[in-house]
């Protein structure tokens, strides 16, 4: 009976997850051959990629990473819902301690931010893995701003690749 209840709940997880990301509404991509939307983009390279001819590595003395940043009115879906987050990473170290972080500010005040640990999908060193982050989201005004970028706060040697941002409604 407790695996059919455990299956019935994982189930009902995974189809969730199916239908939101088919609510897709707006998609920006970065594989650091060309990008949508991204900003600071110093450190690509070509000797370590997940895809390819170019990647972006974060030498341990940079602290912030490339970022995603838009004015909600210049998305181009209103009030999205959430937004999920994917990006190939490779680690010199096991766990890095370096954030994905989502921020909302509204004339330099902050109103929103989440920090996840690369270190929490990213087991070994040395090794490409895929990094998601799913966030639901509040409701924005027009003028407020969305920030997505790495926190290398460690200043741990990474290299970034193959980022997808995908605002749901």
């Amino acid at each position: 009976m407790l695996r059919i209840f455990i299956f019935i709940l994982l189930s009902g997880s995974f189809i969730s997850c199916s239908n939101s990301e088919l609510n897709t509404a707006a998609h920006f991509q970065n594989g650091f051959e060309e990008s949508s939307g991204f900003n600071e983009l110093e450190g690509v390279q070509t000797a370590e990629v997940h895809s390819g001819k170019f990647a972006l590595e974060m030498k341990p003395e940079r602290e912030w990473g490339p970022s995603f940043q838009k004015k909600y009115s210049l998305l181009p879906v209103t009030q999205p819902k959430g937004i999920l987050v994917s990006i190939w990473v490779k680690s010199n170290v096991k766990m890095p301690k370096a954030l994905l972080v989502i921020q909302v500010d509204s004339s330099g005040v902050n109103k929103f931010w989440e920090g996840k640990e690369l270190g929490q999908q990213v087991f070994e060193a040395g090794v490409w893995r895929l990094f998601q982050v799913k966030q639901e989201l509040g409701n924005f005004s027009p003028e407020d701003e969305i920030k997505v970028f790495v926190w290398n706060k460690d200043k741990e040697h990474i290299f970034l690749d193959d980022w997808q941002i995908q605002f749901m409604r």
